[in-house]
Formats: C-alpha cells, sequence, structure tokens
C-alpha cells in the first residue's frame, strides 16, 4: 500500500493485571439512630428510656440486641393503647375477651404472665416471652390475636407499644403494683381486687421469674 494510507502500528498491550484491584469506597457515614427518636414530648421517661444502640420498630425505638437477649433479661413492662384512645374495653364483653385472649396466650406457651390490667382505653402487662418468642411477636400474639378475634372494621390498636426491661426484683414488684393498682388510681374500683379485668383478680398466673429473685 502507498505509505500514506498505512495504519500505524500500535504499542503493544500492557498485559493485564493477575488481579483486579478493589475499587476504593468510601465508608458509609454513621447514623447515630438516637437522631431517629420521637420528638421530646412523646418520647418515654428518661428512667425507661434504652440506650444508644437502637434500631426502630413501628414508632417506638428498640434495642438492637433485645430480641436475642437471653432468657434471663427478657420480662418487660409492656403498654399498648387502643386506636385514636377509644374506650373499646368499657364495654365488660370486650373487655372479656382480651382477657380471654391474653391467658389463652398463656397457656399455649407464647409467655410467662406476672401481671396485667385492662383499661378502658389501653393496657398493661408485665411478661416474660418464651425462649424461642420475641417481644415483639409475644405482643403480636396479643393484640393481633384480639384483633382477629373481635372482627372490628376499625383499627383497634395503634402501631406501636412502649416497654421497659425489668431487671430486679425490687422493679418487678414495683411494676406488680402500678398494674394492679391502675383502677384504683383512675376511680375505677375501690380496692385492686375489686377490678375484675386484672391479675389482681385473676388466680394461677406466673410469679416472679428464678433470675430476679438472686
Amino acid at each position: 500500500m502507498p505509505c500514506s494510507l498505512r495504519v500505524p502500528l500500535l504499542p503493544p498491550c500492557a498485559p493485564a493485571p493477575s488481579v483486579c484491584p478493589a475499587p476504593s469506597v468510601s465508608p458509609a457515614p454513621s447514623v447515630c439512630p438516637c437522631s431517629l427518636r420521637m420528638p421530646c414530648s412523646l418520647r418515654m421517661p428518661c428512667s425507661l428510656r434504652m440506650p444508644c444502640s437502637l434500631r426502630v420498630r413501628g414508632d417506638w425505638v428498640y434495642a438492637a440486641q433485645m430480641r436475642l437477649a437471653p432468657q434471663e433479661n427478657r420480662t418487660y413492662f409492656v403498654t399498648a393503647v387502643t386506636a385514636q384512645r377509644r374506650r373499646l374495653f368499657q364495654v365488660t364483653d370486650t373487655a372479656a375477651l382480651f382477657q380471654q385472649t391474653i391467658l389463652d396466650y398463656r397457656t399455649q406457651g407464647r409467655y410467662f404472665l406476672h401481671a396485667f390490667v385492662i383499661m378502658p382505653d389501653h393496657f398493661h402487662a408485665l411478661i416474660t416471652p418464651a425462649p424461642d418468642v420475641s417481644l415483639e411477636k409475644a405482643i403480636q400474639f396479643i393484640k393481633g390475636g384480639f384483633s382477629f378475634r373481635l372482627k372490628s372494621k376499625l383499627d383497634v390498636w395503634m402501631r406501636s407499644f412502649n416497654e421497659s426491661q425489668i431487671m430486679s426484683a425490687e422493679k418487678f414488684v414495683g411494676c406488680v403494683r402500678y398494674i394492679e393498682e391502675n383502677p384504683v388510681r383512675r376511680g375505677l374500683a375501690s380496692t385492686p381486687g375489686a377490678f375484675h379485668f386484672s391479675s389482681a383478680s385473676c388466680d394461677g398466673l406466673d410469679s416472679m421469674p428464678v433470675h430476679l429473685r438472686d
């Protein structure tokens, strides 16, 4: 070919490296989950708040290690509220249905039930979930099981629930007292035992866990 039409020779290609270098990726910035907390006016009291190793569940914040906590650390004081704070449980039949739901899942071994009270628009309970049941699942049994039995066309519960981990015998006894005296403080009964939808008038519930007696 004429010299002007020749294709210039290209330099030989450099050999490909035997190992592809890993792309440089900047580490993701760490975000303290504390920034995900609810506004101050809606937070739990300081004495009941969880530490900063948190993850969000619904509208509340839960400790990441809680679901897998050892059994001896899994006794909780829990509270759940009805949707729009409707006074569902001022109807005797509805309160009785909910009480039976709580007791039935205890009988099935989903959790140990130490104390409870059913107020007009919320309930309190002191429970220890079974070893293979997370706290979230235990509350799902209670709230979801009741919603299924009630068969209401309206929302029954607020999506969240509040909890506090019980780590001492003193706090356990204080929670039982708080739960069972709630109807008296609200003027619904003259004594704890006079209120029908409470552990104060229900025999045969579970006593204090062994790990809190030491």
